[in-house]
């Protein structure tokens, strides 16, 4: 048997590190879709139960809700308006708004929200 050229080993050797890399790039990106799911799913999930527990919102009301909100991330990503906005935007409208300031109430050190003293 006949042994390969080195050039020609060379570039074997860096196609098989580009495919690992490929590969490990496509896996890193599913993680990361996948934990930014979970969040966002127990995120939601917080949001609907303290609106059902607290505020006695029921089945309606809190499928309005999500469908408000689906709405809101839609005209986040540009779909259906002429100015997009994006969640910064949000975060200050709602600070200047009502005075609530999102990035100090909430810090993901231990994902909890700080308490607010009124």
């Amino acid at each position: 048997m006949k042994a390969l050229p080195a050039s020609r080993m060379k570039k074997l050797a860096k196609q098989a590190v580009a495919a690992e890399v490929g590969e490990l790039d496509e896996l890193k990106r599913k993680w990361q879709d996948e934990i930014q799911t979970d969040i966002a799913r127990q995120l939601t999930a917080a949001v609907l139960y303290s609106l059902n527990v607290r505020y006695g919102w029921g089945r309606v009301r809190l499928r309005r809700f999500l469908d408000e909100l689906d709405s809101t991330f839609s005209d986040m990503d540009g779909v259906g308006i002429v100015s997009p906005f994006d969640c910064d935007d949000l975060i200050e409208r709602i600070k200047q708004d009502h005075g609530i300031d999102l990035v100090k109430e909430i810090q993901c050190q231990s994902c909890t929200m700080r308490k607010h003293t009124r």
